[in-house]
């Protein structure tokens, strides 16, 4: 399946799919740059077609009528998804559009989540709780993605006076 783990700052997704025994590589988190969520970051777990569905709905806008109908399994889900607001709270999303919304300082979620918590309560970073995930969960591997919730500023440009320089016309000073 999959870790997903954020810590107040990061959110970090390991790149392991499934495929019939054969282990690929996939990318299960991200930052949405444009749009009604421009700023969030989103991660997924679960069935790789699935997750992918899910995060477009959210990247188009998350309209709860344009849910995919496929996702509604109240028996079960296939996928869920997790959105961290620009402000690092936590929605998680399952098979109906609306989220729950969680409190908590941190979260992990899939196959590898339970080694994830443990390590951030210890005080591990998202990265360091999701290493921990891939070493002893055989569900979660083959590397890591992270995503931070802030974007580094551009630094300031310098407040120095520009330094004068002398005008010149026809090779004489002026």
């Amino acid at each position: 399946m999959t870790v997903i783990v954020w810590d107040g700052k990061q959110l970090v997704g390991d790149k392991q799919a499934t495929e019939g025994g054969v282990l690929q590589t996939v990318t299960k988190v991200r930052k949405i740059t444009s749009g009604k969520h421009r700023g969030w970051l989103i991660g997924a777990s679960g069935a790789t077609a699935q997750c992918n569905m899910m995060m477009g709905w959210f990247e188009a806008g998350a309209d709860p009528n344009k849910f995919p109908h496929s996702l509604q399994k109240e028996d079960g889900f296939a996928a869920h998804m997790i959105a961290i607001s620009p402000h690092g709270v936590v929605h998680k999303y399952e098979f109906v559009p609306f989220p729950i919304v969680f409190e908590d300082s941190f979260y992990a979620s899939g196959s590898g989540r339970d080694l994830a918590i443990g390590a951030l309560a210890m005080g591990a970073d998202a990265v360091q709780a999701a290493e921990v995930a891939c070493t002893y969960c055989t569900e979660c591997g083959v590397g890591l993605d992270v995503v931070d919730l802030k974007t580094p500023r551009k630094k300031a440009p310098s407040k120095k006076a520009p330094a004068k320089k002398a005008q010149v016309t026809n090779g004489k000073k002026r």
